[in-house]
């Protein structure tokens, strides 16, 4: 989101529609921000947010700098699935992968007839 330099009208990307399915609020604040630069101030990263940024970038084995997320396939998504589903306690990922499981067997009884 930009704005014009001569009629200050807003300029919006698709980037910006993104940001807005992804968070209403972000896109709220990135044009409040536009159009009222300074106005408001972010507020420092508190300790636990730091201690999770710290846990990512550790579990990724990377630096951090100048690091941006990369896009994976839907193959490789299902295999981390499959390793993360394999991970004993992890009840979040256990119940998803029972709800597909559920899923695809409904969907192969609707195929059948049954």
């Amino acid at each position: 989101m930009r704005k014009h330099p001569s009629s200050g009208e807003l300029i919006f990307s698709p980037s910006d529609l993104v940001r807005y399915l992804e968070s209403p609020f972000a896109s709220w604040m990135a044009r409040h921000h536009l159009e009222h630069p300074g106005e408001l101030e972010r507020a420092p990263q508190s300790e636990d947010m730091k201690l999770i940024a710290a846990s990512v970038v550790a579990s990724n084995g990377e630096s951090g700098a100048g690091q941006s997320l990369g896009l994976i396939s839907p193959g490789e998504l299902r295999e981390q699935s499959k390793d993360l589903s394999a991970t004993p306690g992890n009840k979040v990922l256990d119940q998803a992968v029972e709800n597909k499981r559920n899923k695809d067997l409904r969907l192969i009884e609707e195929d059948q007839g049954s």
